[in-house]
């Protein structure tokens, strides 16, 4: 997927302070981190003011007092905004993604939060200040932006009015949803260090959940057929991308410009052994060799309770819970323009056409 060159859905709609230049809203996490998210986020805030003259870029501070409040204050700015740029984690991924989707603007991340996976995904800069904003600058000045997939779920049952939302990582069903809200309610230091002992924990405790799941299968031709099953499984992932848990390598087939998902459950219960051994695996991003371990990919997927086993957790997606199932998530195809400095772009590029080169050699 080539690099977008203009925003042009939000040039028609720019209302500018200065004659050509951007309207830039930013939103922080004022609670990342006990407080050092918006730390952060005002650092952030003030390199972007102060480049506001030189680069013809106007700066809003969009941050309220919860993720509800930033939500409301991006809908409703005085200034149409031409991108938003969010400051933390995977839970400010969730926020913006959802926001910039809404609003039809690119969205620029200064991956700065515990898990910071979407950005790890991407191969944008992980806890890296200046080097972030450097980047997002970069992509403003020249107007340079890729496309990415996103996934989007809603609630079926009543057409997505209890649930309705993107996201940009993965949705977790099973025990890695578990292991999530557990290491978020860590009082651990260090966002790796919660995740890896929740990790352990859960791993080490595994329940057998109970799922009925209706698919659309890619298949190696491109053509596509429906297939479905009921199963009790540990584990139950959609990836749009590779990582979850502050750096575990999950899906690492995963790419956010296939325009597919990537469906991954275990096929049995793993003993204690087995299951930490997984774990030690998917750190490398070698698991999906074992047997255990079934991987689809696909472009929509319904997840339902089969009422047998244990009751599945309530799925997380970004690390934010989404809501209880049943479940419809389907893969939307470059729905999101990321912001990223035209080398990141020219890489991506490169890239593209080497896997096009693959594809057709083979």
């Amino acid at each position: 997927m080539r690099p977008e060159k203009n925003f042009s859905q939000t040039d028609a709609n720019a209302r500018s302070l200065t004659q050509k230049g951007i309207t830039v809203g930013v939103v922080t996490n004022p609670a990342a981190n006990r407080g050092h998210g918006r730390k952060v986020g005002l650092a952030v805030i003030d390199t972007l003011i102060g480049l506001e003259t030189s680069h013809g870029i106007a700066i809003q501070d969009l941050t309220g007092t919860s993720a509800e409040d930033s939500l409301n204050r991006i809908r409703t700015s005085p200034l149409k905004l031409d991108a938003l740029v969010v400051v933390g984690g995977d839970g400010m991924v969730s926020l913006g993604i959802n926001a910039a989707m809404e609003l039809g603007i690119p969205m620029g991340l200064v991956a700065s939060g515990s898990g910071n996976d979407f950005a790890r995904g991407l191969d944008l800069p992980v806890n890296r200040i200046e080097t972030s904003v450097n980047g997002i600058i970069a992509a403003l000045t020249t107007r340079t932006a890729v496309s990415v997939d996103l996934g989007h779920v809603i609630s079926p049952e009543d057409k997505g009015k209890r649930v309705n939302r993107y996201y940009a990582g993965q949705l977790s069903c099973g025990v890695d949803a578990q292991i999530n809200q557990d290491a978020n309610v860590s009082h651990l230091p260090g966002g790796k260090l919660r995740y890896m002992v929740a990790a352990i924990n859960d791993i080490s405790h595994l329940k057998q959940y109970g799922y009925s799941i209706n698919f659309i299968e890619t298949n190696a031709d491109g053509s596509e057929e429906h297939q479905g099953f009921d199963f009790d499984s540990p584990l139950l992932s959609v990836a749009n991308s590779r990582f979850i848990g502050g750096g575990i390598e999950l899906s690492p087939k995963s790419d956010v410009r296939d325009g597919l998902l990537d469906l991954i459950w275990t096929r049995w219960k793993p003993n204690a052994k087995q299951g930490l051994n997984l774990l030690r695996l998917a750190y490398r991003g070698e698991h999906l060799s074992s047997p255990v371990l079934g991987n689809e990919l696909v472009t929509s997927v319904l997840i339902e309770e089969s009422g047998t086993g244990d009751k599945p957790p309530i799925p997380m997606a970004d690390g934010e819970k989404v809501g209880h199932l049943p479940l419809r998530v389907r893969v939307v195809p470059g729905a999101l323009k990321m912001l990223v400095p035209p080398s990141v772009a020219a890489a991506w590029e490169e890239k593209s056409v080497q896997n096009e080169q693959r594809d057709d050699d083979e």
